[in-house]
């Protein structure tokens, strides 16, 4: 069969592996020449299977449980040191030893110590106690102040501007009002006695009485219930006065009689009502 001849300028310029098969000549690769190439399909590694999940997962828990049981059984992190700060009355020595010196830092209930130290001391008013890494442990305590004194049951409580009974008193508090209760109910240590707003009358009911009206006040007791109190004066009649009204008008009234009818006093002023004043 009849073909044409190849063009031998064009066989120059194709590779030399072309110009074989223009030739149809087949040459084995131990037969090419050294500038000649053969390309061969590249043959991929295999691939390895990757760990599965559960395993790293393992791995991860037990690292973890590692790391809590050093943290939790080393000595480095048990307690050492305890500070207390903020005592004024109460003894800084007992305070520390309601605390867990040798326990694990990470393991001391923060909230129950607390708790438990209220409980203990009831002149107490507020506690913290604060963890210092890595072993110590820091107390401040903010003790309750003297607001009053309170008698009941033949017994002497010292109360403070929140009502709460947090002590007893060997004897009546110089410079301090002392309130009766002529019922005598049980007085219990950290509980209140009457609420702050009924404190905070009596108070500056005391001080409006001796600054405002001059009179002199050597004591007070509630009659019945605390929303009426009566202040001893020193003069030896009483001012009765409603708690749960306003001060200002119940001393104005006051002021008004002790100007008009001073003379006529002899028992009590009882300024309980609105708008009435009885004088005996």
């Amino acid at each position: 069969m009849w073909r044409r001849p190849p063009n031998k300028q064009q066989s120059q310029q194709l590779p030399r592996i072309w110009r074989d098969k223009t030739n149809a000549r087949v040459r084995r690769p131990s037969q090419l020449s050294r500038g000649s190439r053969l390309f061969t399909p590249k043959r991929s590694a295999p691939s390895r299977r990757p760990l599965p999940r559960w395993f790293w997962q393992t791995l991860g828990l037990l690292a973890l449980v590692a790391v809590l049981a050093a943290v939790l059984l080393s000595p480095l992190f048990a307690v050492s040191a305890i500070s207390v700060s903020g005592t004024v009355s109460l003894p800084s020595d007992n305070i520390k030893q309601k605390l867990p010196l040798g326990q694990n830092i990470w393991r001391v209930p923060v909230s129950a110590f607390e708790d438990q130290l209220r409980a203990a001391y009831p002149a107490i008013q507020d506690v913290s106690v604060d963890k210092g890494l890595p072993s110590q442990l820091k107390v401040t305590i903010l003790e309750r102040s003297l607001a009053v004194g309170w008698q009941s049951g033949g017994k002497l409580y010292a109360v403070d501007g929140q009502g709460v009974a947090y002590g007893e008193l060997s004897s009546p508090p110089s410079d301090t009002l002392l309130i009766t209760d002529p019922a005598n109910v049980a007085v219990t240590l950290g509980q209140p006695v009457a609420t702050p707003q009924v404190i905070s009358f009596v108070l500056n009911a005391k001080s409006s009485l001796e600054k405002d009206a001059g009179l002199t006040i050597t004591g007070a007791h509630f009659i019945e219930t605390t929303f009426d109190v009566s202040f001893q004066a020193k003069e030896g009649w009483q001012v009765m006065l409603a708690t749960d009204r306003g001060l200002h008008p119940q001393i104005s009234s006051l002021q008004s009689i002790l100007k008009e009818k001073h003379d006529l006093i002899h028992e009590y002023i009882d300024l309980r009502v609105q708008g009435l004043a009885f004088v005996k």
